[in-house]
């Protein structure tokens, strides 16, 4: 409960920032932006899933942390939602 707490109250802060800083989830189909994420256990070009989003200092802003995505090789791989 205490990690809970202190998970929620770190985004409130991140939200109530003036401008708020932002989490960025990319889409899956999308090929991964190298510059925004690194690769998680495998390579490839297109975003699987995000295992940690990007955090932005503010939208469009500066990079404060890289996110971690899944990649795939290829669109083909993808799954069918």
């Amino acid at each position: 409960e205490p990690y809970v707490d202190r998970c929620v109250e770190l985004c409130w802060r991140m939200h109530i920032q003036d401008p708020p800083m932002i989490l960025d989830f990319s889409s899956s189909s999308e090929i991964v932006d190298k510059a925004m994420f690194r690769l998680f256990t495998r390579s490839g070009e297109y975003v699987d899933f995000v295992v940690w989003p990007a955090l932005l200092l503010h939208e469009n802003g500066p990079l404060v942390q890289k996110g971690v995505v899944q990649p795939l090789k290829s669109k083909s791989t993808l799954k069918s939602h």
